[in-house]
């Protein structure tokens, strides 16, 4: 503002005075005050404005993707554990397992500094739809741990069971120990073609493999039908059940496993963007964290 004057004192504003132009030089006053108008923001207030909707901005962007992995997350949660259709499974698991007199002897082997003692019943081979397994490492399971011998434990289906999608229409779940099954009325299940197996190993990696199989992988399991205690605890053995017509407790196969494989796996894409959608939702939130902090720094004010 050349050659303002001011309308408090009067002054007129010389081009060669100093301080800001919106001021008078001679009492310091803004020229628009009179007028109800605030001086013009300096360059720190506008820059704060300037940051603020930046701010803003990016909480909105952040917020509105957090939405789109949230629903996608819930939505992947849902199907993936979803058991497939009959037109799906492969049609090695219309057979019955293969239960042979075996040759091999008792044996003993070390797991985390515990010896275990193996006595193998037959061999055995099974095809199954896996439809439920328990959760060693969830807080509802007191008996199994890292430590455990015992791996994940695999309710599967075979045979007459999946010639049709009525067992799609059963809930199926695992406690530490049993698979549950439950079904409506008009819904006929052949019991004779559904096992809970113990599966234990003195292989890494298999255990490892194990551990990948989810619910609706079509498997195939191959090893010993085994009784099996520790060694310190010589009292009790933990025993096998030898045929598939057995209930209740003791009726459970405990298989020695020597070779496993998923012939197919179920819902992969599901599991991926469960999996991905979980990430970016951790992702999101702490991008959201470090906005605010910056945001909130010192240094930026």
């Amino acid at each position: 503002m050349k050659n303002s004057i001011c309308p408090h004192c009067q002054f007129q504003r010389q081009p060669e005075d100093n301080g800001p132009t919106w001021q008078c030089s001679n009492c310091g006053k803004a020229y628009r005050k009179q007028h109800g108008e605030p001086p013009p923001p300096s360059r720190q207030v506008q820059r704060a404005v300037i940051d603020n909707e930046s701010f803003i901005s990016w909480q909105k962007r952040l917020n509105t993707w957090l939405i789109i992995a949230l629903c996608s997350s819930a939505a992947a949660f849902y199907y993936k554990n979803q058991l497939p259709d009959t037109t799906e499974i492969n049609s090695a698991l219309s057979q019955e397992p293969i239960q042979r007199q075996t040759k091999k002897p008792p044996s003993s082997f070390q797991y985390f500094d515990r010896l275990y003692n193996i006595r193998p019943v037959a061999d055995y081979e099974l095809w199954g739809l896996v439809v439920s397994h328990n959760n060693t490492s969830g807080m509802g399971d007191i008996y199994h741990d890292e430590t455990s011998l015992d791996t994940k434990d695999l309710c599967v289906l075979w045979g007459e069971n999946l010639a049709n999608n009525q067992f799609r229409s059963a809930t199926f779940s695992s406690t530490a120990w049993t698979c549950h099954l439950e079904y409506p009325a008009g819904i006929s299940l052949n019991l004779q073609q559904v096992s809970n197996n113990h599966l234990i190993t003195d292989s890494d990696d298999i255990r490892q493999k194990i551990e990948g199989i989810r619910i609706g992988d079509q498997i195939r399991l191959k090893g010993w039908l085994v009784d099996y205690q520790e060694n310190q605890n010589s009292h009790f053995w933990r025993k096998t059940s030898i045929n598939r017509e057995d209930l209740g407790n003791g009726a459970c196969e405990v298989v020695f496993v020597q070779e496993i494989e998923v012939i197919e796996r179920n819902n992969p894409s599901w599991y991926a963007l469960w999996f991905y959608g979980l990430i970016a939702c951790v992702t999101i939130i702490l991008a959201k964290i470090i906005i605010v902090l910056v945001e909130i720094s010192p240094h930026r004010h």
